[in-house]
């Protein structure tokens, strides 16, 4: 069963049990209400009647014939009354009623009693029913006193036998029913209002459920209704969770197309010099007595060659491993990175000579030191002049620039090279990405070089960027903050 069902059948059997409760409590209310309404207009009664009556002779005795027509007088007058004439000892004496119906010879005397000591509280007592052996019902009653002396009492039942005969008839009349309808009525229409109430509540948790099913199917949702009750937090809460969910499969998806990747780039990158090696190998061995001394010597030093690549390559994937999965701790300290920028640039003087590339460096006097790894900064100098100096044709110009930037220290490496296509910038610094320029032919690197750069500036809370141009050439910008303390 749904919950649109529980909720609509909830709510009539909760109408239901109002309406029935209503009419029972409207029921007992009117005749409570008639019965105290009949009490105060006849609580006086007994008293009235017992002025005008006499009903002990000279001697004592009672005239049972003039009392029971009288009784039968007033009764007729008033149907819902019936009297009786009670001695001191609650013995009945006299009455008017059909033979059978009187059930009791004695009544109990202390509420009669009670109400004639206490006239104010009387509407709250209730007296023995001479007709009936179960229940008790409202009286009037009076005491008949002859030469002062207490004789007996007239005690009047407030709605008989004849009172109760109309009560009933009355609630099998048309009225009667015609409330019972009304009450049921209301029930209906209020069932049926209650049901397109709920109907309108639920339809969000519907709509949520669908969204919820369409999810678990594969399905991204969208177009939940947000709004301030707790079903709109739900649905908001909902949301954000499946489009989290989303970004992490995506992120996920992309991941293991970046591994994929990988492990293509990798199998490429190792099985290229590990072949040339045992091309060249195999050729010494099977060829060794027919090769002259230089052609042993270029073949081992090619050899050699692919050798180191193949050993550089393993060093930068362990290097690039252990940064990215958090177990590398720079060992920082303190130093001046200007002296570092200048050492680096010494080193690659005669590389860049040697391709007539003019290298520059400019280091502002004001440069505050760093706190940070000086092994791995060096490696970020070297990676980005290294590029820097392949890339750029000869006669073309290299600059370094070093100066003090807002919070800490901006180093910039530029190049007048052929720049690096728009397309390409934004994977530049992806794991084996190379960007295919007419210059690098024959400079093929591992594609890892920028890749560990950046892993390392990030490493040392900094920031690198990239900027390049067809007629400007490339600038790589590292920012990194500077450190508190002095050099030592």
């Amino acid at each position: 069963m749904t919950l649109r069902a529980r909720l609509t059948l909830t709510l009539l059997l909760l109408f239901l049990a109002v309406g029935a409760t209503l009419y029972v409590g409207i029921a007992r209310g009117a005749g409570l209400y008639f019965e105290e309404v009949h009490y105060k207009l006849n609580r006086d009664v007994a008293e009235h009647i017992a002025k005008t009556l006499e009903p002990f002779d000279e001697v004592g005795e009672i005239d049972k014939q003039a009392l029971s027509g009288l009784f039968m007088d007033v009764m007729t007058i008033n149907p819902s009354l019936e009297v009786y004439l009670i001695d001191t000892d609650g013995e009945v004496l006299a009455y008017d009623a059909p033979p059978g119906h009187v059930k009791r010879e004695s009544i109990d005397l202390a509420p009669l009693r009670a109400a004639l000591a206490n006239p104010g509280e009387a509407g709250d007592l209730r007296g023995t029913d001479p007709r009936s052996l179960e229940r008790d019902k409202p009286f009037s009653a009076a005491e008949l006193r002859s030469h002062g002396e207490l004789q007996g009492y007239l005690y009047v039942i407030l709605g008989g036998e004849a009172h109760e005969a109309v009560a009933a008839s009355l609630r099998e009349s048309n009225r009667l029913r015609g409330l019972l309808l009304f009450l049921l009525g209301s029930v209906v229409l209020s069932a049926v209002v209650g049901a397109v109430c709920i109907a309108f509540l639920v339809r969000p948790l519907r709509r949520l459920r669908d969204s919820m099913v369409g999810f678990q199917e594969g399905e991204r949702p969208s177009g939940l209704e947000v709004g301030a009750d707790e079903v709109g937090e739900l649905s908001s809460t909902f949301q954000a969770m499946a489009d989290r969910i989303a970004e992490q499969l995506e992120e996920l998806r992309q991941n293991d197309q970046r591994r994929r990747e990988f492990v293509a780039n990798v199998s490429h990158d190792l099985r290229t010099p590990t072949g040339a090696i045992q091309g060249y190998l195999e050729t010494l061995t099977l060829r060794w007595e027919r090769l002259d001394p230089g052609e042993r010597e270029q073949f081992l030093q090619i050899a050699l060659r692919q050798a180191e690549r193949l050993g550089k390559l393993v060093d930068q994937l362990f290097e690039l491993t252990r940064i990215e999965a958090r177990e590398f701790t720079p060992r920082l300290e303190v130093f001046s990175i200007g002296e570092l920028v200048q050492d680096v640039v010494a080193k690659f003087q005669a590389g860049a000579a040697k391709k007539s590339i003019r290298l520059h460096a400019t280091i502002g006097y004001d440069v505050p030191p760093v706190r940070a790894d000086i092994g791995l900064l060096e490696r970020v100098l070297d990676n980005l002049l290294d590029n820097a100096i392949r890339y750029t044709q000869p006669g073309g110009t290299v600059r370094v620039e070093l100066q003090q930037a807002a919070g800490g220290v901006g180093l910039s490496v530029a190049d007048s090279g052929p720049g690096i296509p728009d397309e390409d910038v934004p994977r530049l610094f992806d794991r084996f990405y190379r960007v295919e320029r007419p210059t690098s032919e024959k400079v093929r690197g591992t594609g890892l070089g920028l890749a560990i750069t950046k892993r390392i500036v990030e490493l040392h809370r900094g920031t690198i960027e990239v900027e390049s141009s067809s007629d400007a050439g490339t600038t790589f910008s590292v920012h990194l903050a500077a450190s508190t303390s002095e050099a030592s």
